[in-house]
């Protein structure tokens, strides 16, 4: 038997399980797996946990060690307490990534990027003196990419180099996943960082940015998931190009994805936590077409693609409906 305090740090229950397991059936060994069975054996039916009030209170118990830690996350916690938003913004500086991407910013600081941004501004300031198009504006989202995360580019060359030196099989089944929960961190924050730093005002003033903010910001989107994605789908062109057509799919549905959810929600978590748990089911059940959304193992059917496609076209029109919403409430 197991002291009463052990309970306490029996968050999953497990022990309760085992336990009864053992009382119930009088042995102390158990396997789930790994081990030979006689089918011909009797079967042994379990009738279940006998929950009796100390049980229920045991496993009460386990609450403590959360409230605990919650009681102390709320000493520190902001979400709520917008008098500690600067103490938040001190503390992101002590974040690896972040203090990496500061370190590496002068690196960005060249003319392949200033100038694209210099443009926008340029626009913004006095519009006569530079040209108001579409592809400018893209051109300066892709240059803010990546001057404010300089490991966005470091991560699309070293991508590029790997997809170039392995073979088509490596790419597919190894550098592709890695490339795509990369650009999970990339792209989050791109449709909602100008909100966020308290641009878009700004931004707006800009020659038909305001009304074509969502395609703005897909393409912008889509060029930098491009960057990652065009060399494994040449690769994949001669191996599989049924695979090279759903990555191209895939990539424009994960663009898709990422301005519609951040304009939806004006928060990077949903996308974060969607295309996460995607790949990781898609890794997982690797004979499903369904879940082949970019091409991993090449057993996505035409159906699929279109399916695919077809949805990152009703994300966009979902993502436009909501932006006139708030212009229009603005």
């Amino acid at each position: 038997d197991r002291p009463a305090w052990a309970s306490m740090a029996d968050v999953i229950g497990l022990g309760v399980v085992v336990q009864e397991l053992q009382t119930r059936f009088h042995t102390r060994e158990m396997t789930i797996g790994g081990a030979s069975i006689d089918p011909a054996g009797p079967t042994l039916l379990f009738p279940g946990i006998n929950w009796t009030w100390q049980l229920v209170l045991e496993r009460s118990s386990t609450l403590a060690v959360p409230l605990a830690v919650i009681g102390l996350a709320t000493a520190w916690f902001h979400r709520f307490d917008p008098a500690r938003v600067k103490y938040s913004t001190w503390s992101r500086r002590r974040n690896p990534i972040a203090r990496l991407n500061a370190m590496l910013k002068p690196i960005a600081r060249v003319n392949v990027i200033s100038k694209p941004l210099t443009r926008l501004f340029g626009q913004i300031s006095d519009p006569g003196k530079a040209m108001p198009t579409m592809v400018n504006a893209i051109r300066a989202d892709i240059a803010a990419t990546f001057a404010l995360s300089p490991l966005t580019g470091i991560a699309i060359v070293a991508s590029g180099i790997l997809c170039l030196v392995e073979g088509a099989e490596v790419v597919q089944h190894v550098i592709l996943p890695a490339i795509f929960g990369v650009l999970v961190a990339a792209l989050a924050d791109i449709a909602v960082r100008d909100s966020a730093a308290g641009m878009a005002s700004l931004l707006f003033t800009a020659p038909k940015l305001k009304a074509n903010y969502v395609v703005w910001k897909f393409f912008s989107v889509l060029a930098v998931t491009l960057m990652f994605t065009f060399i494994p789908a040449i690769r994949l062109l001669g191996m599989s190009p049924a695979a090279a057509i759903s990555l191209l799919i895939g990539s424009c549905f994960a663009a898709s994805a990422a301005v519609a959810f951040g304009i939806l929600t004006r928060s990077p978590k949903l996308y974060v936590g969607f295309l996460l748990m995607l790949i990781y089911i898609s890794l997982n059940l690797d004979k499903v077409s369904l879940l082949d959304f970019a091409g991993f193992h090449s057993v996505a059917t035409h159906g699929i693609q279109f399916g695919y496609a077809g949805l990152s076209m009703v994300l966009l029109i979902c993502a436009e409906i909501r932006h006139r919403s708030l212009l229009r409430k603005a």
